[in-house]
């Protein structure tokens, strides 16, 4: 029986996504026309940054988790948010409806401009700040409320936590801050909902907690779990300045060797000690009839052997060495290949397209933002030697290069895989052999009683081998299935050819677009594949 997926508590920088929505308006000013506007927003978002310094505290999270915020570029609240995440020195991320100069440019459905020409130019200042480490279209539609409606339905599914703010008396629409909080909902997420007033000509706020049942409850245990990694990260920390992929990558490495050379040893010494066992047994039963002491002998030794090898057995799944090697090496190779995505400037989408397991999740997104903050920086301009260095180093270098790489490999698993159905051959001809020669021998024995015709030594020869013969052959098919041969040959013999299809692509590659776009594909053939590996390897035992 193998366990369900679990996480534990990090000891490494994990991220926590912060998705917000909240009201254009935050205030009516034909109801409260004293109201200050700035003095207004400035109020709204000392209440926010207080929210977000208290967050760590209210959601029970540990010191190694950071926040990162998640919202839209629309005036008003998000506006005030992204101002709030800034002051508290969050990084965060811009979804849009569509591109930056069409959103400051669209007519909403009054007729009237979703922005003056000033605030335009105050949320274009804004949106280029700093710790905006992200600023992404995120709808293709046509439609002006579905635009809207897909923004919210993605800031709501990669957060973890939700804040929406409401002006008091506000009318729900389509698409607006109420149906973010019922997608949140929907979604099982927390939802941290502030309702905005004007008392005395200053703002007032109130927030609650809201579970998905839409009921008001504390925000910790059991309504909000504080992402976690898996098992085998439990130890796993990192100085700070340190890169976050290549330490997980050097961490993930070390776990994933040692884990593979306790496997397949334990491969070898399982069904070697079993094969062993059987000979031993047959050549007892077959050579040693009547020598009682040495028969015993034999027995002894046998027992021995299986003992051994059976303690293996428990040993190789009580540590879960197959599960922790897996796991091991298919984050430390999702770490890899963020590393050589460093020379790309966009978010690492195919990471979420991919059916990793569960508990990833955290560490993926966590991976994600520290690339979106690495790369925010890069010019345009350079990307021809970015693309250069890119093929470079991640497809043809002579240690590191995938193409050299999976080469190597493709050959590695056919020769062992060729050696291996030799043996299956050899040991399973030997046997028909055998037993034909046994059956002749039986037969001429049978029909020439009265010639007193008797070749005991050659009976039992042949009868150890028709036993022994056919052990070796399923052992041999047996290790070629446990070290998944035939699996690897074939998917290395692919992915060199599509490699090198992509290569060619990468190096006619016309524009920084392109560029991405082909790198994100072989990115995400190269993990695809360990994603495969993955599922393949933590099912199979050894046979």
């Amino acid at each position: 029986m193998i366990d369900a997926p679990s996480t534990v508590p990090p000891a490494s920088p994990l991220v926590v996504q912060v998705g917000f929505a909240g009201s254009r308006m935050l205030f009516d000013p034909a109801a409260h026309p004293g109201v200050d506007e700035a003095a207004f927003h400035q109020e709204v978002e000392a209440h926010l940054v207080s929210l977000l310094r208290d967050l760590p505290k209210t959601l029970c999270l540990t010191e190694h988790h950071f926040p990162c915020g998640i919202s839209s570029g629309a005036i008003g609240a998000d506006t005030i948010f992204t101002r709030a995440c800034k002051q508290r020195g969050i990084d965060q991320r811009i979804f849009l409806p569509e591109r930056r100069e069409a959103f400051f440019a669209a007519i909403g459905s009054e007729n009237l401009p979703d922005f003056t020409p000033a605030q335009a130019a105050q949320t274009g200042e804004v949106l280029d700040s700093p710790h905006i480490i992200e600023e992404r279209v995120v709808s293709i539609s046509r439609q002006r409320t579905q635009r809207f409606d897909d923004v919210n339905l993605e800031i709501v599914r990669v957060s973890d936590v939700c804040i929406a703010i409401r002006r008091e008396g506000a009318q729900a629409k389509h698409a607006g801050t109420a149906d973010f909080i019922g997608r949140a909902s929907a979604r099982k997420k927390l939802v941290h909902e502030i309702i905005v007033s004007v008392r005395d000509g200053h703002a007032h706020c109130e927030g609650r907690w809201l579970a998905p049942d839409g009921q008001t409850v504390q925000p910790g245990p059991p309504h909000f779990a504080p992402p976690g990694v898996p098992p085998i990260l439990g130890e796993f920390s990192i100085d700070p300045g340190a890169r976050y992929a290549a330490e997980l990558m050097r961490f993930t490495s070390d776990i994933a060797d040692n884990r593979q050379k306790f496997f397949k040893s334990a491969a070898r010494w399982i069904i070697g000690t079993h094969v062993t066992a059987t000979i031993l047994a047959v050549a007892g039963v077959a050579f040693l009839d009547g020598v009682e002491f040495v028969l015993a002998a034999f027995l002894l030794v046998e027992a021995i052997v299986l003992i051994y090898g059976y303690r293996t057995h428990r040993q190789l799944h009580h540590e879960n060495a197959l599960e922790n090697w897996a796991t091991a090496r298919l984050i430390c190779e999702t770490a890899r290949s963020v590393l050589n995505a460093g020379q790309v400037r966009t978010y690492l989408q195919h990471l979420f397209l991919l059916p990793y397991p569960e508990p990833f999740r955290s560490v993926l997104r966590t991976l994600n933002i520290h690339h979106l903050r690495e790369t925010r920086d890069l010019a345009s301009d350079t990307w021809p030697q970015r693309r250069a260095a890119y093929i470079r180093d991640r497809l043809h270098h002579d240690r590191e290069g995938q193409i050299p790489y999976y080469t190597t490999q493709r050959d590695k698993a056919w020769r062992w895989l060729r050696r291996a159905r030799r043996c299956f051959a050899t040991f399973s001809i030997g046997a028909i052999v055998a037993v034909v020669a046994k059956l002749g021998l039986v037969s001429i024995c049978a029909l020439a009683t009265s010639w007193h015709v008797h070749a005991p030594g050659a009976e039992h020869t042949l009868g150890f081998l028709t036993v022994v013969l056919p052990v070796l052959a399923v052992a041999a098919l047996s290790l070629a299935a446990s070290f998944d041969l035939e699996a690897r040959f074939l998917t290395y013999s692919e992915m060199v050819v599509v490699l090198e299809q992509h290569r060619d692509h990468l190096c006619t590659a016309a524009s920084e677009g392109e560029f991405h776009s082909l790198a994100l594909r072989t990115e995400a053939r190269l993990v695809g594949e360990n994603v495969n590996w993955f599922s393949r390897r933590v099912f199979t035992k050894v046979s």
